[in-house]
């Protein structure tokens, strides 16, 4: 399996995602998320958390989520990180909130 990072913008109407290219080790898809995190001012508080290790992963940040996930090695990165949006969106409509998804990655 290899990792791959991913931004994903939950606030409507503009929502967005930011896909990286994939198939790197854990190490490089971190770096590349701390590399998003150290570009914002206001994100340094985060950046600092993310540098020490994400617990599980994932990071969430006013409208954003950045998250790391594992996919096979030769799968389109598309496919793993629609996979866990889908999965994320379920768990939070599981607690009854009103969620629509629109998936247009940059």
């Amino acid at each position: 399996m290899a990792w791959h990072f991913m931004q994903a913008e939950i606030t409507p109407p503009a929502a967005t995602s930011m896909i990286g290219q994939g198939s790197m080790p854990r190490d490089q898809a971190h770096t590349e998320v701390q590399s998003l995190l150290d570009r914002l001012p206001e994100t340094a508080e985060t950046a600092a958390a993310w540098r020490w290790e994400a617990k599980n992963h994932t990071i969430y940040l006013g409208p954003f989520i950045r998250a790391l996930f594992e996919h096979p090695e030769n799968e389109d990165p598309q496919v793993g990180a629609q996979a866990w949006l889908d999965d994320f969106f379920r768990s939070v409509r599981a607690t009854g909130a009103q969620i629509e998804v629109a998936w247009e990655p940059r």
